[in-house]
This record gives structure tokens, C-alpha cells and sequence, in this order.
């Protein structure tokens, strides 16, 4: 929930050559309400915005259930895993 404070960090030291993009790894995750295969690559685009970079090193899946009441997890592990591969 901090991505445009550190977007803005990121921001400052890349561009007054503080720093090179190259040299930071940046790393952010899809959030549970996000698991959804129509959800994880406008969430992901999300993240790239309010980081102020162009890709990420390390996109995790946030916590590996949904937040969805019940015994099943849906949506599953599996698509959440393959929308973040595609």
C-alpha cells in the first residue's frame, strides 16, 4: 500500500542519476483481491505506475489465499500463477 510513496523515491534518485535503474532490484506483489486472471496483469500495470518504473525484477503473489470466505480457494493458486506468467 506504499507503492507511490516509494515510486516517488525511485523517481528522485533515478532521475537526478543518483542512482541507475539497473542497479535496484524492484520488487511488488498482486494483492488477494487481485488474483483473478482478468485482474493480475491491470494490477500489475497499477504497480508499474505508482513505482514510476518501466518493469519490475519480482512480482510475488501477495499472501497465497484470496480473502474469499469458504473452503475452497477461488480463484485457484494455479490461475492467479499462470496469468502472472502470460
Amino acid at each position: 500500500q506504499n507503492e507511490d510513496e516509494v515510486g516517488e523515491a525511485l523517481d528522485y534518485v533515478v532521475s537526478r542519476g543518483l542512482v541507475r535503474r539497473e542497479e535496484l532490484f524492484v520488487c511488488s506483489k498482486v494483492w488477494n483481491t487481485d488474483h483473478s486472471a482478468s485482474r493480475v496483469r491491470k494490477a500489475c500495470e497499477a504497480s508499474l505506475r505508482a513505482l514510476k518504473v518501466d518493469y519490475l525484477d519480482l512480482y510475488l503473489i501477495h499472501w497465497p489465499v484470496t480473502g474469499n470466505a469458504g473452503a475452497d480457494v477461488s480463484p485457484s493458486i494455479r490461475e492467479t500463477w499462470e496469468a502472472l506468467e502470460s
